[in-house]
């Protein structure tokens, strides 16, 4: 009867999307209730989330950037569905309908960042793959990266202060008076390939709050955006004149290297900022140390320092996480193996997390213990590193892979991308770490767990339930005697003590020189345990 209760809650936990641990320490986390989406116009490739707003920005396959402000996005929606459920079918030829979506869409604004801009290869579109709010101007920044090579810089404060009308008036056909407005710099031709990642260093880093690009060649650059102002322009002049003058980086890049030879997947730094990762598709992870970040902007290169790259894993590394203080590090992989460094030893991995199905194209880190991974078989799971746990799933992506996974600022939303014009947004709620409450609340349910284990055992007839309230009455009257025979002993401890003190009065000059130890006049609680025993 146990193993068929068992079997019960194991298929209907996989019903729920639940994942079941064979370790009954280990609570099981329940997918997370999805937020209403965020629909762009076209598929997102990249986003990132405003430090301080309720403000995402998307960059899309078309090369455009989306910044949409979902404030109040769930209430809005739910008081929609509210309004369609009361009208009914009415609702779908009301003609007023329309100014109803326009009043709940959460596009703020469109701008074609790198649609005109030429792709490395001859047959390629242009693309926008990745964007960026700097940290380190309170997110009034927005970077921006395309497929041609490009690097751009917003202004976001000017962005969100203008109404969509302006920006439509603006952006429209091919008008670049846009670019005057928002664009604070623009580098065509950034990198020699196509940018596939953007990070920006730590606040504590010596080097400073560089910027971080990684191309689809291998090649990663450090950007210091002090010295790319005055950039303005981009477009395929800037491009071009770029590639003409060869290796040369370009203004305001301050440390290059072409050491890995395949796509950047991801980057992550050391707490301390003095260290740069990056995973890399040619099956390799390397480590960049930015504290040489002071070289001039010439085309020596004799004064970059040479990264270290561990070994070939024979497995394509997709994502890149710091863990456990920093002492581990975490590569997701083609083959759904989780890669674990321990730090300083980059040679080959100390640990290894099989289990995904597919590729591990995702981290997000929780805390220094869990992660979040988005895999290619569409499930965003809670994983556990050392000890190594599958905790349950948050979120689920009906079969697509998910891309990208991103917390919101106060980290309320976990967000996702897939192969489709959604931004998914899951309860972030789930992951939180309530210490206060949470103690509370696992004394409460585990008396109700406790109740409710004993009802079931009644029920099936088991004599269990039985058991188990003898069990509790042996263990009241067990307390209540203990309590009696700790009086006694504490009488009887009290009197054996003053005939005790005379006669260990004698003997204390010999006692208190031997090792040092004072002679113990009374019994430990241990002692009396066993001697009751």
């Amino acid at each position: 009867q146990r193993h068929a209760i068992a079997r019960q809650k194991k298929s209907s936990g996989r019903k729920r999307g639940i994942i079941e641990s064979s370790n009954h320490s280990i609570k099981p986390i329940r997918m997370a209730d999805p937020a209403p989406p965020i629909e762009c116009s076209s598929q997102p490739l990249g986003l990132s989330f405003h430090p301080t707003r309720r403000l995402v920005a998307a960059g899309l396959v078309d090369g455009s950037i989306e910044l949409h402000d979902f404030n109040d996005w769930p209430d809005r929606m739910a008081r929609k569905m509210d309004t369609k459920k009361k009208a009914g079918e009415t609702s779908d030829d009301d003609g007023g309908e329309g100014d109803d979506d326009d009043e709940d869409d959460t596009i703020l604004a469109t701008l074609p960042a790198h649609v005109n801009d030429v792709g490395a290869k001859s047959k390629q579109k242009p693309s926008c793959r990745s964007v960026l709010f700097s940290e380190a101007h309170d997110g009034a920044r927005l970077y921006a990266a395309g497929n041609g090579g490009g690097l751009a810089a917003l202004d976001v404060e000017r962005i969100c202060s203008s109404s969509l009308s302006d920006l439509m008036d603006v952006t429209s056909g091919d008008n670049d008076d846009w670019r005057q407005m928002f664009e604070l710099w623009n580098i065509g031709g950034a990198s020699p390939n196509g940018i596939n990642r953007l990070f920006q260093l730590p606040e504590n880093s010596p080097a400073g709050r560089l910027l971080v690009t990684g191309d689809d060649e291998g090649v990663v650059r450090l950007w210091d955006e002090r010295m790319c102002s005055g950039g303005v322009g981009g477009g395929k002049s800037s491009a071009a004149a770029s590639s003409a003058a060869g290796d040369t980086p370009p203004k305001g890049c301050v440390l290059s290297w072409s050491d890995q030879k395949d796509y950047i997947s991801g980057f992550d730094a050391h707490k301390d900022g003095t260290t740069l990762l990056a995973s890399s598709a040619d099956c390799t992870l390397g480590v960049y140390d930015v504290r040489k970040s002071a070289v001039n902007n010439s085309a020596k290169s004799n004064k970059v320092p040479t990264p270290r790259l561990s070994d070939d894993q024979e497995d394509e590394l997709l994502s890149v996480c710091t863990i456990k203080h920093g002492r581990k590090v975490v590569c997701g992989s083609d083959l759904g193996v989780l890669s674990i460094w321990s730090w300083g030893t980059w040679g080959d991995v100390s640990d290894r997390f099989p289990g995904h199905p597919n590729s591990i194209d995702a981290l997000l880190k929780v805390d220094e213990d869990t992660l979040l991974t988005g895999s290619g078989d569409g499930l965003i799971r809670i994983v556990q590193i050392q000890p190594d746990k599958l905790l349950g799933v948050l979120g689920v992506h009906n079969g697509f892979p998910v891309e990208a996974l991103r917390y919101s600022s106060n980290r309320e939303y976990v967000a996702s991308l897939s192969h489709d014009a959604l931004i998914r947004m899951w309860d972030g709620s789930l992951l939180r770490d309530d210490d206060s409450d949470s103690e509370d609340s696992d004394d409460k349910k585990g008396e109700d767990e406790k109740a409710d284990a004993v009802e079931v055992m009644k029920k099936t007839g088991t004599g269990l339930a039985r058991a188990a309230a003898e069990s509790d009455n042996e263990w009241d009257d067990d307390d209540d005697d203990s309590d009696d025979e700790d009086k006694d002993r504490k009488a009887a401890a009290k009197d054996d003590s003053d005939d005790s003190l005379d006669s260990d009065d004698s003997d204390s000059d010999d006692d208190d020189n031997r090792g040092g130890k004072k002679p113990r006049l009374f019994k430990t609680e241990a002692e009396k345990f066993f001697e009751d025993l």
